[in-house]
């Protein structure tokens, strides 16, 4: 059994040719190369898997960046951590090939999401920074739960990495603790409209997430009570 990498070539920057060194324009600026790592990526518009991993490579293409994705896959039902969680023999042959995609990619930068990819990452020898996500999904495999449990384990991943990206303060801290050299809080970013409109009356409650148990949804829609309460998302609930 071979895991699949799916590489999900976009659009890239406007090409430069490559000169040969001792021209006059051999110095001229190259669009920068990066390959996002991640072990989560909407398969199309209406997958919510990491849907904001996908954001975040639109906003760079849209800035010149010349950015391709590799997304591991491995067949079964959930995110790549629980199936890997339900068949841990299958953890060696995954990060091996991963790391073998990965060095075979011809870029200048990596930015890995996720420990596990962060893993892949470090394995692979090229320049990479990793964002640490919440995923409770992920339960004791979690970046949060596997940087209390393993810390030794989880700073060597963090102390070769240029920059380590959290997502919340909570997650900044706990890589801190690891031994992580230089770590940003950077929240995952969402569009926000150039209008809005008139405020609801009565007031309304709106939850926009991913309808799953670790999110919290049945304890607001207890706590919301009376109050109307608008949910939006998808998700096994």
């Amino acid at each position: 059994w071979r895991p699949p990498i799916r590489l999900l070539v976009g659009v890239h920057a406007p090409h430069v040719e490559r000169r040969r060194p001792g021209r006059p324009w051999a110095q001229r600026p190259q669009p920068l190369r990066v390959a996002v790592f991640t072990t989560s990526y909407p398969r199309d518009e209406r997958d919510a898997s990491g849907r904001f991993v996908a954001d975040a490579v639109d906003r760079l293409r849209g800035r010149g960046v010349q950015v391709d994705v590799l997304a591991p896959e491995v067949p079964g039902e959930g995110t790549v951590v629980a199936k890997l969680r339900r068949a841990p023999w299958r953890v060696p042959g995954f990060v091996a090939r991963s790391v073998f995609a990965l060095r075979r990619a011809d870029v200048d930068l990596v930015h890995a999401h996720w420990l596990l990819a962060g893993l892949v990452a470090a394995l692979g020898g090229k320049r990479f920074v990793l964002t640490l996500h919440g995923s409770g999904s992920a339960g004791r495999f979690s970046d949060l739960e596997l940087a209390r449990r393993a810390p030794r384990f989880v700073g060597w991943i963090l102390r070769r990495a240029r920059l380590v990206i959290a997502v919340s303060e909570p997650l900044a801290d706990a890589a801190r603790r690891c031994g992580a050299r230089e770590v940003r809080v950077i929240p995952n970013g969402i569009s926000v409209p150039a209008e809005t409109g008139e405020e609801a009356e009565p007031a309304e409650v709106l939850f926009a997430g991913r309808l799953s148990a670790e999110k919290g949804v049945q304890e607001l829609v207890e706590a919301a009570g009376d109050l109307n309460l608008v949910v939006a998302g998808d998700g096994p609930l």
